[in-house]
């Protein structure tokens, strides 16, 4: 697939190893037709197609899907992907499912709140959400608000938002690889 071409655009970064995928190829097209607003919002002046997708490369050049630009939020500085922390939250063992939401915060912006549902026969505290969220993490990505409930948390994606807090039981709370740094080919 010599005739395509990604990168990883983050802060006008061309070269960075996380942030937003943009491709070209020679079958891109060249534009919405009759709408020069909305071509000039995913289309890069050199003519590349911003997809929207957050994606990191490791160190072998392959790429990890981390999240979608627009669901990026912001919490005192630093970017928070939901569906990100909700895969970090669905790796503890009593945690089956996992939903995060940004609630406005007077300090930091915008804050995140988990909704998770416990596993089968596990018992979830919000103090156990808590220590497992910030063991790898920063501070800033653990969810403010965390507890295990017995509804499922609807994911982002096509399903709708969790309940309300006051409305929940038992409490809330890769790719190809890469030929060089920067772009591939």
């Amino acid at each position: 697939m010599e005739d395509i071409r990604a990168r990883l655009v983050r802060d006008g970064d061309r070269g960075a190893d996380e942030g937003e995928l943009e491709l070209w190829t020679p079958a891109l097209m060249q534009g919405y037709h009759h709408l020069p607003a909305k071509t000039a919002g995913v289309m890069t002046e050199d003519g590349y197609y911003r997809t929207g997708d957050v994606m990191r490369r490791d160190e072998h050049g392959f790429y990890y899907f981390v999240g979608r630009a627009d669901d990026m939020f912001v919490c005192g500085g630093e970017n928070i992907y939901p569906g990100e922390v909700e895969r970090m939250l669905e790796r503890h063992p009593g945690i089956q499912q996992a939903a995060v939401v940004p609630v406005p915060d007077e300090v930091r912006g915008q804050k995140p709140v988990a909704f998770v549902v416990a596993a089968p026969g596990a018992t979830v505290t919000a103090g156990m959400v808590k220590d497992f969220a910030l063991a790898p993490r920063p501070g800033l990505c653990a969810p403010a608000s965390r507890g295990a409930g017995r509804r499922a948390a609807a994911r982002r994606h096509g399903q709708g938002r969790p309940p309300a807090p006051d409305r929940a039981r038992g409490g809330l709370a890769g790719g190809a690889p890469a030929a060089e740094k920067g772009e591939s080919r």
